[in-house]
């Protein structure tokens, strides 16, 4: 296992609490073009949320930028102003990746004011964001293939990991009629999403971890485990959302409502420690290559 420094443990804090913010940016922007009438109080919520999220995101992202900086010069904490350093990240993938990712985001914050091409600015910031993990890590000298699975799988992950907390804001709400066929159309959805995200995630497991003795003898394969088996539990979840407390609102909403709102909550806190170990999986160890 790598030794994980100060620099090396602020990047990782970094890039993890980026993940957060932006899926909550994009998912929560690809959430609301599909869910345009959505009620009041949870539209106005999802809106703000996406606001302050993708404001975090910013500035996490300018963070972690700064941060690799300084890890490059070496020159203690004066380091992340290295500019030539600075010019050398750029000229990089993670630099590519960066720019695209501020792009993204300023897009989807356009996208939130009421004009004409909201929805196409929306559209192209999830795609900029996307796009930007193909830039990243160990896929980027993958086929084009492995990379268009790489954004089907990002596009899975934002829609369903950032439509969690405006779900959750939904299940407040009393209107039982709108809140149930919220939740059925979103399950709808999320099953084609959430297949996408399988097959591509299966897919991209069996390219870079081809032997499958490497899930138990190596690092990045065990850590591959822990996050697997950590999604098997949050689509789970989502299996007793859809089949089983979903339906229950059309007979007694009162009362399966609270417990949806439960399951909801316990996802956010799967998702949070499933990228948390995203981050440290493609930051600090990868796949031997062959």
């Amino acid at each position: 296992m790598p030794q994980i420094g100060e620099w090396e443990g602020a990047w990782l804090i970094a890039r993890g609490l980026f993940y957060m913010s932006a899926l909550v940016t994009v998912g929560g922007a690809a959430f609301r073009l599909l869910f345009p009438s959505l009620p009041a109080g949870v539209s106005e919520f999802t809106t703000g949320l996406i606001a302050k999220a993708a404001g975090l995101g910013l500035l996490l992202a300018l963070a972690g930028f700064l941060i690799q900086v300084g890890m490059l010069a070496d020159e203690g904490l004066a380091g992340v102003l290295n500019r030539e350093m600075a010019q050398v990240l750029l000229g990089l993938g993670a630099g590519e990746a960066l720019v695209l990712q501020l792009a993204a985001l300023a897009l989807v914050v356009l996208s939130l004011f009421r004009w004409k091409v909201s929805h196409v600015l929306g559209a192209g910031g999830l795609l900029f964001f996307c796009f930007s993990f193909t830039r990243l890590g160990h896929t980027v000298e993958q086929p084009l293939w492995v990379s268009l699975l790489l954004m089907l799988h990002i596009l899975g992950v934002a829609y369903w990991l950032g439509a969690l907390w405006p779900l959750y804001k939904l299940c407040g709400c009393w209107d039982s009629d709108k809140v149930y066929q919220v939740m059925r159309r979103f399950g709808h959805i999320a099953i084609a999403l959430v297949g996408g995200l399988l097959v591509a995630g299966g897919l991209m497991v069996w390219r870079l971890v081809p032997n499958v003795n490497d899930l138990f003898t190596r690092d990045y394969g065990r850590a591959l485990l822990i996050k697997m088996s950590l999604v098997v539990l949050l689509l789970s979840l989502a299996a007793l959302n859809k089949l089983v407390l979903v339906p229950k609102l059309a007979t007694d909403y009162a009362a399966n409502v609270v417990r949806l709102r439960k399951a909801i909550a316990t996802e956010m806190g799967l998702a949070v420690i499933v990228l948390a170990v995203t981050a440290f999986l493609s930051g600090v160890i990868g796949p031997e290559m062959h």
